[in-house]
């Protein structure tokens, strides 16, 4: 009953850990670097802001519709924020990207898109309900966990 024990449990931490550790909009990652934009989708109007730390001054390029439109240059090596703000005419999927100045393999990417609704929530971009999927997984794994202790516990008494 012990192994039973030891597979529930590390059932229920493998899913916990799945569940917790997927991120609506951070992109990115070559060398450790991460992104996100805020919000991730907007009307034409709406102001966009990437923050990114890929841990050393880069070079930031901004991609509209898959052609390159505007770079910029971010001095600092912590944590950065650029502001876009769109109008009309720019609707369509947006891309930003810093790359390490001297070293561009080293890099992080974030995407937005401009036209339809404001989207605020981090969340959206997994699922429409992605905050019940994860209590439903987690109180999922939480049942299969006390389910497989209370038969453990009824096999080791008889």
């Amino acid at each position: 009953m012990t192994r039973t024990l030891f597979t529930a449990s590390f059932t229920a931490l493998l899913i916990a850990l799945l569940t917790f550790t997927q991120s609506g909009h951070v992109y990115a990652d070559h060398c450790g670097g991460a992104a996100s934009v805020d919000p991730i989708s907007g009307p034409a109007g709406t102001a966009f802001v990437f923050r990114t730390n890929v841990g050393a001054p880069s070079d930031l390029s901004i991609f509209h519709d898959g052609r390159p439109v505007r770079q910029a240059y971010l001095p600092r090596s912590g944590d950065v924020s650029y502001v876009i703000r769109t109008s009309q005419g720019d609707d369509g999927t947006w891309r930003i990207r810093a790359a390490v100045r001297g070293h561009e393999v080293c890099y992080a990417e974030a995407t937005f898109t401009v036209g339809g609704l404001p989207e605020t929530s981090t969340l959206s971009t997994r699922s429409p309900s992605a905050k019940t999927d994860v209590f439903v997984v987690g109180g999922l794994g939480g049942l299969a966990f006390a389910l497989t202790l209370r038969r453990w516990r009824r096999a080791r008494s008889a």
